[in-house]
């Protein structure tokens, strides 16, 4: 009997220590992040941290309220597992509740918040993350309008939220034309894939290096590097939601409202090459088919070549 009792004290101890231990676990796995200065944060794989870039031009009653319309609309398709939201706010301060502010800018770019997403991810491979941005706070037009819903809503589907390990990089539209991008910047992706991509703060620098210092839509330098970045690594295997070839780049096309049937799928979604060629395309074309462009782009930014499951072998013209 008292080796029964020793058995049983032995076993319920353990299962004590066990309980502690995991408490001790979702303990530490609780957001600390105030500030991206001193911050340190550890996030549940359950969980998929948003970091939204919002920008205020001006501070007037009018301009306000639109811009905090945006934010809530945006806001508004957050899912049970979008949270915690880190925000870099640039220009005039708008507060948004149930967010955490990382830092307040005069003056900044897409890049501030790039780069505490990218950070976060080198300190948790295993999470998913989501960027977005209030597209059209900058300026107002009824593209910018469709654009953003059509982002935010793919970027925050459950599609996404729920990619499968044939993707790492999930969006409403991945163009691999005029260069690989998603027109317009939100997306999910998973840190694993994002901590190999360089640095955002470094990444414009280096496109420049290659390309030369003035900014092209057509190959994502300068102002475009957003757009180029979370493509930009040999390793990206995109994954994308709209089923219609209407819409494959830019502006044209769009849905009239955001919300659209999505099917996930591997991107390039279409096999015909054809249907990523816009016609009439007055701004780039004939722009981004080169093989031998996109292989030496990897090589000088990642000293890297593709392996043999890259995307690119089967969309690019081998003789270019």
């Amino acid at each position: 009997m008292r080796t029964s009792t020793s058995v049983l004290k032995t076993f319920f101890s353990s299962i004590f220590l066990l309980c502690v231990s995991d408490f001790q676990l979702v303990l530490d796995s609780s957001i600390f992040w105030i500030r991206e200065e001193t911050a340190t944060e550890i996030t549940l794989p359950s969980n998929i941290p948003v970091f939204y870039n919002l920008y205020l031009k001006r501070r007037r009653p009018r301009e306000y309220n639109r811009v905090k319309n945006i934010v809530d609309e945006q806001l508004s398709m957050l899912r049970e597992e979008h949270h915690p939201v880190y925000v870099h706010s640039i220009g005039h301060m708008l507060p948004v509740p149930n967010t955490t502010l990382l830092k307040h800018h005069s003056q900044a770019d897409e890049t501030v918040t790039l780069r505490s997403l990218w950070k976060h991810c080198r300190k948790n491979p295993h999470d998913k993350v989501v960027y977005l941005h209030s597209k059209g706070s900058f300026t107002r037009t009824p593209e910018n309008e469709r654009l953003r819903r059509f982002l935010t809503t793919g970027a925050l589907s459950q599609q996404c939220s729920n990619l499968p390990s044939t993707c790492n990089v999930c969006a409403s539209r991945f163009s691999p034309t005029p260069h690989p991008h998603t027109s317009g910047n939100m997306w999910l992706a998973r840190c694993s894939y994002i901590s190999k991509l360089t640095d955002p703060k470094k990444f414009e620098k280096a496109m420049s290096s290659i390309y030369g210092e003035e900014p092209d839509a057509c190959i994502g330098t300068g102002r475009y590097t957003a757009e180029h970045w979370v493509y930009s690594h040999p390793e990206v295997k995109p994954c994308d939601l709209y089923t219609d070839p209407s819409f494959v780049w830019g502006y044209d096309n769009l849905p009239e409202t955001g919300d659209f049937e999505k099917d996930l799928s591997v991107a390039p979604r279409f096999n015909n090459r054809s249907a990523y060629v816009k016609t009439p395309d007055p701004h780039c074309p004939g722009r981004g088919f080169s093989l031998k462009m996109r292989i030496a782009e990897y090589q000088l930014l990642y000293n890297r070549t593709p392996g043999e499951s890259w995307w690119g072998w089967n969309f690019y013209d081998s003789d270019s």
